[in-house]
């Protein structure tokens, strides 16, 4: 596992050691003198964290002032894997998701009428346009989205907003397995929304299934867009008390390697932290495998430590639904922050 974040994340190397005192010596005149220089300009230096990488490019959107009555206003996030929101196989024919499921997803979003809805497993932008319009009928209204896809050409990720969205490109980053290159098949989805909290920054994923690959070992798949994921915060997160929220489906538990590489807890204060989501009866499971009878925790809602004092913890919850609900077999996790 090791040589495998050699290969995929490249760490900046280690200022050299000098073995003798005249080394020294020289080294923290060379630092004193380049210090003087920089006050002398009075510029700061800015370096991205990442040797080689450019720094991430922004699609600029102009901003709107929000209204100053929203300025305390709590914002509802809910995160929610959507179970194929898209034309596929079903009973040996392409057919779009059942009307009965679409109309489960509709009421339970309806319940929480949140601000912002990230969503994974949707299709094409025709789909998503479906599920907007009957949101906006269902009383959420959402007048932004953004939709964003790798090499998966069936399901993408979304993000919904009743607040303005600025589009980040999604990372481009590869890997290498079986001698094949790589991208993370789904994409991770980048976007600042500003909401009356500020601006949040947010990473939206939907990581490799444990279903089993012929070709690839499927844990290593989702390790190496852990990588590529951490990668990406860890370029966020140069800026002081950023707020981020990463988020989505990443099909491992709390404690696996997948997880332990996004939140990084020997990274401080880079560290992303699980907000502790659960549902009325005290249960946290979020995905029910129903061929496995198996219940997981696999969906998580991850904010950096700028972002965790703005959780309202008492208001972040699972939302109460009946495992063989027919809208999906992941439960939506809703946060608040203000």
């Amino acid at each position: 596992m090791a040589s495998t974040r050699h290969n995929h994340v490249k760490f900046l190397t280690p200022p050299a050691r000098f073995s003798t005192a005249c080394g020294v010596f020289c080294a923290l005149v060379t630092a004193l003198l380049f210090s003087l220089l920089s006050l002398s300009c009075k510029e700061k230096r800015e370096t991205s964290p990442w040797e080689g990488k450019e720094p991430v490019q922004v699609e600029k959107t102009k901003r709107t002032k929000l209204k100053p009555e929203l300025a305390d206003t709590p914002t509802t996030f809910m995160a929610y894997n959507l179970r194929n929101y898209l034309t596929t196989r079903r009973q040996n024919k392409q057919r779009p998701k059942p009307e009965k499921e679409v109309n489960a997803i509709i009421s339970n979003i309806a319940k929480v009428k949140p601000d912002i809805l990230g969503i994974c497993e949707i299709g094409t932008e025709a789909d998503l346009a479906e599920l907007q319009n009957k949101l906006n009928q269902a009383g959420c209204d959402f007048q932004h989205t953004y939709l964003v896809g790798g090499s998966d050409e069936i399901r993408r990720q979304a993000i919904l907003s009743r607040y303005p969205i600025t589009r980040h490109p999604s990372p481009t980053d590869t890997y290498t397995l079986n001698g094949e290159q790589l991208t993370v098949r789904r994409g991770i989805l980048d976007a600042t929304i500003q909401t009356p909290a500020g601006d949040i920054r947010f990473l939206g994923v939907h990581f490799k299934s444990k279903m089993t690959n012929r070709e690839y070992d499927q844990a290593l798949i989702r390790i190496n867009e852990a990588y590529i994921l951490r990668r990406r915060a860890d370029e966020i997160l140069q800026k002081k008390n950023a707020k981020l929220i990463a988020y989505g489906d990443f099909n491992d538990t709390k404690t696996s390697a997948t997880m332990r590489i996004v939140k990084d807890y020997h990274n401080y204060p880079m560290t992303l932290t699980p907000v502790d989501l659960r549902a009325s009866d005290g249960s946290r499971w979020t995905h029910h495998w129903k061929i496995h009878d198996l219940y997981s925790r696999i969906d998580f809602v991850l904010v950096s430590r700028g972002m965790y004092p703005h959780v309202q913890k008492k208001e972040s919850y699972l939302l109460d639904l009946d495992k063989n609900d027919p809208a999906s077999d992941h439960r939506p996790l809703i946060i608040q922050f203000k």
